[in-house]
């Protein structure tokens, strides 16, 4: 289901959904901009399993890095560097 961005903003009202935190100005005609936490979990294992309860690694991004980071793209290459060192 898409739905509008007046939709996201009722729904999110009456509860249904839950963004917390929510900010107005982060919701698109169809979507929500969500933000990335300091804080990222990476699965430890390469092959998964959905069956199997999978392991994983938290990785704290410090705040001298978070300017590095200004996409998905930054985002992902940051996470491979630091999650096996």
């Amino acid at each position: 289901m898409i739905l509008t961005g007046p939709e996201i903003i009722r729904q999110h009202g009456l509860g249904t959904i839950r963004i917390d935190p929510f900010n107005v100005d982060q919701v698109n005609p169809n979507s929500y901009n969500f933000r990335l936490g300091r804080t990222v979990k990476v699965y430890e294992n390469d092959v998964l399993d959905p069956k199997v309860r999978q392991p994983t690694v938290s990785i704290e991004i410090p705040d001298e890095d978070t300017e590095q980071i200004k996409t998905v793209k930054d985002a992902v290459e940051y996470i491979k560097a630091h999650a096996k060192a």
